[in-house]
Protein backbone atom coordinates (compact mmCIF):
# COMPACT_ATOMS: atom_id res chain seq x y z
CA UNK A 1 0.00 0.00 0.00
CA UNK A 2 1.16 3.62 -1.14
CA UNK A 3 0.34 4.99 2.23
CA UNK A 4 3.24 6.45 3.56
CA UNK A 5 3.05 10.24 3.27
CA UNK A 6 3.44 12.98 6.20
CA UNK A 7 0.06 13.55 8.21
CA UNK A 8 -1.50 15.67 10.55
CA UNK A 9 -3.67 15.34 13.76
CA UNK A 10 -2.29 11.89 15.49
CA UNK A 11 -4.80 8.95 16.40
CA UNK A 12 -5.63 7.77 19.76
CA UNK A 13 -2.55 6.40 21.49
CA UNK A 14 -2.58 2.71 21.82
CA UNK A 15 -2.17 2.99 25.85
CA UNK A 16 -2.16 -0.58 27.94
CA UNK A 17 -5.94 -0.78 28.72
CA UNK A 18 -6.46 -3.95 30.39
CA UNK A 19 -9.46 -6.27 30.77
CA UNK A 20 -10.76 -9.68 29.82
CA UNK A 21 -11.36 -11.52 26.76
CA UNK A 22 -15.36 -10.98 25.57
CA UNK A 23 -15.47 -7.14 26.97
CA UNK A 24 -18.40 -5.25 24.82
CA UNK A 25 -16.16 -2.89 22.65
CA UNK A 26 -12.99 -4.59 22.41
CA UNK A 27 -11.37 -4.63 18.94
CA UNK A 28 -7.86 -6.50 19.36
CA UNK A 29 -6.56 -9.03 22.33
CA UNK A 30 -2.62 -9.55 22.31
CA UNK A 31 -1.34 -11.16 25.71
CA UNK A 32 -2.80 -9.08 28.49
CA UNK A 33 -3.59 -6.10 26.22
CA UNK A 34 -7.50 -5.05 25.18
CA UNK A 35 -6.97 -2.91 22.21
CA UNK A 36 -10.67 -0.74 22.34
CA UNK A 37 -12.59 -0.48 18.88
CA UNK A 38 -11.90 3.12 19.77
CA UNK A 39 -8.28 2.97 19.66
CA UNK A 40 -8.53 0.55 16.32
CA UNK A 41 -11.00 2.72 14.11
CA UNK A 42 -8.87 6.11 14.86
CA UNK A 43 -6.20 4.37 13.11
CA UNK A 44 -8.91 3.07 10.18
CA UNK A 45 -10.09 6.58 9.53
CA UNK A 46 -6.38 7.43 9.23
CA UNK A 47 -5.29 5.27 7.26
CA UNK A 48 -8.74 5.60 5.01
CA UNK A 49 -7.57 9.50 5.05
CA UNK A 50 -3.87 9.24 3.57
CA UNK A 51 -5.51 6.25 1.06
CA UNK A 52 -8.19 8.63 -0.43
CA UNK A 53 -5.96 11.47 -0.01
CA UNK A 54 -3.58 10.00 -2.12
CA UNK A 55 -5.73 8.41 -5.10
CA UNK A 56 -7.50 11.56 -5.40
CA UNK A 57 -11.06 10.76 -4.29
CA UNK A 58 -12.83 11.31 -1.07
CA UNK A 59 -14.53 9.02 2.31
CA UNK A 60 -18.06 9.55 0.81
CA UNK A 61 -19.20 5.91 0.49
CA UNK A 62 -15.29 4.68 1.30
CA UNK A 63 -15.20 0.74 1.91
CA UNK A 64 -13.31 0.43 4.92
CA UNK A 65 -12.86 -3.00 4.62
CA UNK A 66 -8.73 -3.14 3.40
CA UNK A 67 -8.02 -0.49 6.35
CA UNK A 68 -9.25 -2.81 8.81
CA UNK A 69 -7.78 -5.48 7.64
CA UNK A 70 -4.38 -3.77 7.60
CA UNK A 71 -4.60 -2.06 10.94
CA UNK A 72 -5.14 -4.98 12.90
CA UNK A 73 -1.85 -6.93 11.12
CA UNK A 74 -0.31 -3.33 12.48
CA UNK A 75 -1.58 -4.03 15.91
CA UNK A 76 -0.90 -7.01 16.07
CA UNK A 77 2.55 -6.91 15.43
CA UNK A 78 2.98 -3.64 17.11
CA UNK A 79 1.70 -5.03 20.49
CA UNK A 80 3.34 -8.29 20.02
CA UNK A 81 6.95 -6.81 19.42
CA UNK A 82 6.26 -4.53 22.68
CA UNK A 83 5.30 -7.99 24.67
CA UNK A 84 8.36 -9.48 23.45
CA UNK A 85 10.23 -6.65 24.26
CA UNK A 86 12.07 -5.89 21.03
CA UNK A 87 13.67 -2.72 19.87
CA UNK A 88 11.79 0.25 19.65
CA UNK A 89 12.47 1.94 16.07
CA UNK A 90 13.19 5.57 16.42
CA UNK A 91 9.98 6.20 13.75
CA UNK A 92 7.46 4.77 16.48
CA UNK A 93 5.04 7.30 17.27
CA UNK A 94 1.42 7.42 17.98
CA UNK A 95 -0.20 8.05 14.64
CA UNK A 96 -0.66 5.65 11.54
CA UNK A 97 3.02 6.04 10.33
CA UNK A 98 4.62 5.09 13.67
CA UNK A 99 2.70 1.91 14.25
CA UNK A 100 3.53 1.45 10.67
CA UNK A 101 7.18 1.75 11.28
CA UNK A 102 6.90 -0.49 14.43
CA UNK A 103 4.64 -3.66 12.18
CA UNK A 104 7.82 -3.38 9.90
CA UNK A 105 10.70 -3.01 12.36
CA UNK A 106 8.97 -5.84 14.80
CA UNK A 107 8.83 -7.91 11.34
CA UNK A 108 11.94 -7.41 10.46
CA UNK A 109 13.63 -8.23 13.98
CA UNK A 110 11.56 -11.25 14.36
CA UNK A 111 12.95 -12.50 10.61
CA UNK A 112 16.28 -12.30 11.64
CA UNK A 113 15.60 -14.18 14.83
CA UNK A 114 13.55 -17.05 12.83
CA UNK A 115 15.36 -20.37 12.27
CA UNK A 116 15.25 -21.39 8.36
CA UNK A 117 13.75 -24.43 7.54
CA UNK A 118 12.94 -26.03 4.01
CA UNK A 119 9.78 -25.57 2.29
CA UNK A 120 7.00 -28.21 2.40
CA UNK A 121 5.97 -28.90 -1.58
CA UNK A 122 2.82 -27.79 -0.93
CA UNK A 123 4.40 -24.64 0.36
CA UNK A 124 6.61 -24.60 -2.59
CA UNK A 125 3.37 -25.19 -4.98
CA UNK A 126 1.93 -22.37 -3.17
CA UNK A 127 5.05 -20.08 -4.06
CA UNK A 128 5.43 -20.84 -6.85
CA UNK A 129 1.52 -19.81 -8.04
CA UNK A 130 2.14 -16.55 -5.98
CA UNK A 131 5.04 -15.64 -8.14
CA UNK A 132 3.10 -16.63 -11.65
CA UNK A 133 0.06 -14.53 -10.56
CA UNK A 134 0.78 -11.70 -7.98
CA UNK A 135 3.13 -8.82 -10.18
CA UNK A 136 4.53 -7.64 -6.67
CA UNK A 137 5.22 -11.29 -5.45
CA UNK A 138 6.90 -11.74 -8.66
CA UNK A 139 9.15 -8.78 -8.24
CA UNK A 140 10.05 -9.36 -4.78
CA UNK A 141 11.30 -12.63 -5.11
CA UNK A 142 13.11 -12.07 -9.15
CA UNK A 143 14.66 -8.83 -7.24
CA UNK A 144 15.49 -10.70 -4.41
CA UNK A 145 16.98 -13.81 -6.16
CA UNK A 146 18.64 -10.84 -8.32
CA UNK A 147 20.38 -9.17 -5.30
CA UNK A 148 21.91 -12.25 -3.88
CA UNK A 149 23.45 -14.13 -7.54
CA UNK A 150 26.14 -12.47 -7.86
CA UNK A 151 25.50 -12.25 -11.82
CA UNK A 152 26.46 -9.48 -13.92
CA UNK A 153 24.52 -7.27 -15.81
CA UNK A 154 25.22 -8.87 -19.42
CA UNK A 155 24.85 -12.85 -17.66
CA UNK A 156 21.77 -11.68 -16.02
CA UNK A 157 20.12 -10.21 -19.48
CA UNK A 158 21.33 -13.73 -21.32
CA UNK A 159 19.37 -15.09 -18.53
CA UNK A 160 16.31 -13.11 -19.51
CA UNK A 161 16.39 -14.18 -22.82
CA UNK A 162 16.95 -17.42 -22.63
CA UNK A 163 13.62 -17.88 -19.99
CA UNK A 164 11.63 -16.93 -22.66
CA UNK A 165 12.04 -20.03 -24.00
CA UNK A 166 13.26 -22.23 -21.62
CA UNK A 167 10.19 -22.07 -18.27
CA UNK A 168 12.63 -24.33 -16.08
CA UNK A 169 14.62 -21.19 -16.11
CA UNK A 170 12.05 -19.07 -13.67
CA UNK A 171 11.31 -22.22 -11.98
CA UNK A 172 14.51 -22.63 -11.09
CA UNK A 173 15.09 -19.43 -10.33
CA UNK A 174 12.21 -19.31 -7.44
CA UNK A 175 13.58 -22.84 -6.13
CA UNK A 176 16.75 -21.42 -5.19
CA UNK A 177 15.10 -18.07 -3.84
CA UNK A 178 12.53 -20.78 -1.70
CA UNK A 179 16.25 -22.36 -0.53
CA UNK A 180 16.90 -19.03 1.19
CA UNK A 181 15.51 -15.93 1.20
CA UNK A 182 11.87 -18.37 1.27
CA UNK A 183 13.74 -20.88 4.21
CA UNK A 184 14.19 -17.60 6.42
CA UNK A 185 10.45 -16.62 5.69
CA UNK A 186 8.64 -20.53 5.99
CA UNK A 187 11.03 -20.33 9.84
CA UNK A 188 8.74 -16.50 10.62
CA UNK A 189 5.95 -18.38 9.40
CA UNK A 190 6.23 -20.66 11.98
CA UNK A 191 7.29 -18.56 14.64
CA UNK A 192 3.92 -16.29 14.25
CA UNK A 193 1.99 -19.30 14.31
CA UNK A 194 3.22 -20.21 17.68
CA UNK A 195 3.00 -16.80 19.13
CA UNK A 196 -0.57 -16.30 17.99
CA UNK A 197 -1.75 -18.99 19.93
CA UNK A 198 0.77 -18.40 22.86
CA UNK A 199 -0.44 -14.66 23.36
CA UNK A 200 -3.94 -15.37 22.91
CA UNK A 201 -4.34 -12.78 19.95
CA UNK A 202 -7.77 -12.32 18.88
CA UNK A 203 -9.69 -9.52 16.75
CA UNK A 204 -13.00 -8.51 16.75
CA UNK A 205 -15.08 -10.22 13.90
CA UNK A 206 -15.98 -6.75 12.94
CA UNK A 207 -12.65 -6.19 11.48
CA UNK A 208 -12.86 -8.85 8.62
CA UNK A 209 -10.77 -11.91 8.24
CA UNK A 210 -7.48 -10.23 9.14
CA UNK A 211 -3.85 -11.79 8.93
CA UNK A 212 0.14 -11.23 9.34
CA UNK A 213 1.08 -11.71 5.76
CA UNK A 214 4.74 -12.78 5.54
CA UNK A 215 4.57 -13.45 2.29
CA UNK A 216 0.85 -12.99 -0.26
CA UNK A 217 -0.43 -16.90 -1.33
CA UNK A 218 2.09 -18.22 0.46
CA UNK A 219 2.54 -17.48 4.22
CA UNK A 220 -0.88 -15.71 6.06
CA UNK A 221 -1.15 -16.21 9.53
CA UNK A 222 -4.59 -16.17 10.36
CA UNK A 223 -5.46 -13.58 13.27
CA UNK A 224 -8.90 -15.59 15.08
CA UNK A 225 -11.79 -13.91 15.96
CA UNK A 226 -13.96 -13.63 19.12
Amino acid sequence: MRIWKAVGAAAVALGALTACGGVQGAGLFVGGERISEDVVDGYVDELATIQTEQGGGDLAGHDYSQERVAVVEFLVMAELGRELELDRPDGAGDDINGLYAEYTSYLGQLSEDAEPRELTDSEFESLFEAVSSDEQVNQRVVSEWIESSGLSDAELQELSAASQTDPTIFEEIVRQWSANQGAALAGLSDDLNEYVEEYDITSSPRYGEAAVTVLPGVWEIAIPQR
